[in-house]
């Protein structure tokens, strides 16, 4: 379970862990405290309708009503988290089940491509594949 740090505070990393841990006890809206009031969140590309929520509200709506509503994500366990540029690549298994048919899905990796300022989440891009989710950061941490 390794850490890449370069460049990354200790503080920052267990802020992102802090962020799962919130969504795991149903805190949703503890987890929108640390993301900034400009904070985009993408979907991933398999998702249907894929798009872009812009601003904490829109996105904890989305994540309430969508993700938590449908398919009642819960109980992730970050595995780790690599450094790429600026971007950081959290790397979870997600327990996932249908909300309504309680369907056990079972367990699904989950890739967050997140960017962090000034101690806060900017913004989360999704991906069910993590050479996407690798490509996605390298693509990202060299464009800027």
């Amino acid at each position: 379970m390794g850490e890449a740090r370069e460049g990354v505070s200790d503080e920052i990393l267990a802020l992102v862990r802090q962020g799962y841990a919130l969504w795991n006890q149903g805190d949703v809206a503890g987890v929108s405290r640390m993301w900034s009031h400009d904070f985009e969140f993408h979907t991933a590309p398999e998702w249907p309708g894929q798009q872009v929520y812009y601003g904490r509200s829109a996105a904890v709506r989305f994540l309430t009503e969508e993700v938590a509503g449908v398919i009642e994500l819960s109980d992730i366990d970050v595995e780790r988290i690599e450094v790429v540029g600026d971007e950081l690549v959290i790397c979870m298994v997600a327990h996932t089940r249908g909300h309504d048919s309680r369907l056990d899905i079972g367990k699904v990796p989950i890739f967050h491509v997140a960017l962090v300022r000034d101690r806060q989440i900017a913004r989360v891009r999704s991906y069910l594949d993590e050479d996407q989710a690798m490509a996605a950061a390298r693509e990202a941490s060299t464009a800027g």
